[in-house]
């Protein structure tokens, strides 16, 4: 079997709550995007099973990946900067800085070699508020394509966190299993056979599933009663869905 993929939400940057970076590019993440972030890493049960961690390169994101998973760094595992998880959208609280500010802002807490190829990765969105939805299908593709690559060679035993935007989340799951980000049906990534890549599908029944009560965990109810964690448990990929609302 393959390994499991969790998929993170981006936790909450300061545009969501300061009106100054409302028009500003690339916004930081907020105290309570800061305090979200924590909370996933304090309660993620297999720190020690995750082989790789991909996250958009959004401040935002990468700072949702350090304040979750850096105690990883020990293990020299930086954080994989990839554009493929960028938010398709244009809009000034999406577009991203170059490689360069990146590298010089994170150090070697972050692997932005992927960025190398791709210097203009933060104008290859949308200029629509919610992006194209051609843009977003193709944003999709290319992440399932390296979710689908970095799996190769491991086992069901390891896992993959992806630090993603609600919504290319949203398209990852084809519109159809996301529930307003506090619950999500269960899904499987199976290999399509009109491509080499991986497509998303959903599972009839919930499988294996548990609830978080967020009470304790710092944060406020707009983080809903409680998070479903489906163990999708497909062919060929698992899945497993945390998101930060």
């Amino acid at each position: 079997m393959s390994p499991v993929i969790n998929i993170i939400r981006v936790g909450k940057g300061r545009h969501h709550f300061d009106p100054k970076w409302k028009d500003r590019k690339d916004p930081p993440l907020s105290a309570y995007g800061i305090n979200q972030a924590r909370f996933v890493g304090n309660m993620f049960p297999h720190k020690g099973k995750i082989r790789r961690v991909f996250s958009s390169p959004m401040t935002r994101a990468i700072q949702t990946a350090l304040e979750a998973f850096d105690p990883l760094n020990a293990l020299d595992m930086p954080i994989t900067v990839e554009p493929a998880f960028q938010v398709p959208s244009n809009r000034p609280s999406d577009v991203g800085s170059a490689w360069e500010d990146l590298v010089e802002t994170f150090g070697l807490a972050v692997d932005a070699s992927a960025l190398f190829d791709d210097p203009d990765w933060f104008m290859n969105g949308s200029d629509t508020q919610g992006g194209d939805s051609t843009i977003a299908k193709q944003q999709a593709q290319k992440a399932l394509r390296v979710i689908w690559e970095a799996a190769q060679g491991m086992s069901e035993h390891d896992h993959i966190v992806v630090i993603a935007h609600g919504s290319l989340i949203n398209e990852l799951f084809q519109g159809k299993l996301a529930i307003g980000y506090d619950e999500v049906l269960p899904c499987r990534l199976i290999d399509s056979p009109l491509s080499d890549v991986p497509m998303l599908s959903p599972e009839n029944d919930l499988l294996e599933t548990s609830s978080i009560d967020n009470q304790g965990g710092g944060l406020d109810g707009d983080w809903g009663s409680e998070i479903w964690l489906p163990r999708c448990l497909g062919r060929s990929r698992r899945c497993l869905l945390l998101s930060l609302t």
